[in-house]
């Protein structure tokens, strides 16, 4: 499952104002279910949900606190009855990110430019003979997990075809 919303009312004041630090009503973001490609990363019966949307590095704790709560306010709206169902809830801040990640906050992959979709992707097989490239860097389709998991099938797929 990956859920995506963006608020393109106005995008252009909806930038400028980030720009500045200032936190929409409703933020844009993703939700994933990392459990759905790993169920053990859980317990049994029981599913892990990301939500994720972005925000500027160097900020207060209170900044970040602030976004983790529109990004829950997000997820009820779209799935109102799960709240009763929540064991817990764990914000990651930018700085977190970059300790597990080694990227300031970016956890899905390359720069993921606009122009950074589809085709224009870089490609799993390389001009260096036996060097191919997989995960949420190459080929796939989608963000984060699900763009890793597409990619490693494409791979497979290419590797079994003897390229």
């Amino acid at each position: 499952m990956a859920v995506g919303y963006i608020n393109f009312k106005d995008i252009i004041s909806f930038q400028e104002e980030f720009k500045r630090g200032k936190i929409s009503e409703k933020v844009g973001g993703m939700i994933t279910n990392p459990t759905n490609y790993d169920p053990k990363l859980s317990p049994d019966n029981k599913q892990m949900i990301f939500i994720g949307t972005g925000c500027l590095k160097g900020k207060e704790q209170v900044y970040y606190e602030k976004i983790g709560e529109k990004c829950w306010e997000l997820f009820l709206e779209i799935f109102p009855e799960a709240e009763k169902y929540v064991i817990w809830k764990k914000l990651d801040t930018p700085k977190l990110v970059e300790a597990y990640a080694g990227e300031y906050g970016n956890i899905i992959g390359v720069a993921q430019t606009i122009d950074q979709i589809y085709e224009k992707r870089p490609k799993q097989k390389t001009p260096i003979e036996n060097l191919y490239i997989v995960g949420a860097e190459a080929g796939g389709h989608g963000i984060g997990a699900e763009l890793a998991a597409d990619s490693a099938l494409e791979l497979f797929d290419i590797l079994l075809h003897n390229n």
